[in-house]
């Protein structure tokens, strides 16, 4: 069965984000410097409610969200395994985009290194 290495290293990524000015008391838009984690945010993205419709394959997601997050700076998973991960991203990507109602789709900037570390 054929394996994909997937890339676990952090990567940093630039985002807005509101701070307030000590000097004018203003809240203003700066670039701030954030480093992800792809062992956490593939973790936690997995093992999220409503993507699988039954317990088994919760379980089986579950098993791959550990072991990628027990793992080193790659993982080996096979096409199976690979096949979880993607169904769990896909559900999200495919999100309708809509923060004021709490649904935000899978992208931007600091998801883009993710996905593509992972369908690359």
């Amino acid at each position: 069965m054929a394996t994909k290495t997937i890339d676990l290293t952090t990567y940093n990524v630039v985002t807005k984000q509101h701070k307030r000015n000590k000097e004018t008391d203003q809240i203003e838009l700066v670039d701030v410097d954030v480093e992800m984690d792809p062992k956490v945010l593939l973790y936690e993205l997995i093992k999220s409610p409503g993507i699988f419709k039954n317990g088994a394959e919760l379980v089986e997601a579950i098993v791959i969200a550990r072991s990628i997050r027990d793992a080193g700076d790659s993982i080996q998973l096979p096409e199976k395994d690979l096949a979880v991960v993607k169904k769990a991203l896909d559900y999200f990507i495919a999100k309708k985009h809509d923060p004021a109602n709490g649904s935000v789709a899978l992208g931007g900037d600091n998801y883009d290194e993710l996905i593509m570390r992972i369908y690359s």
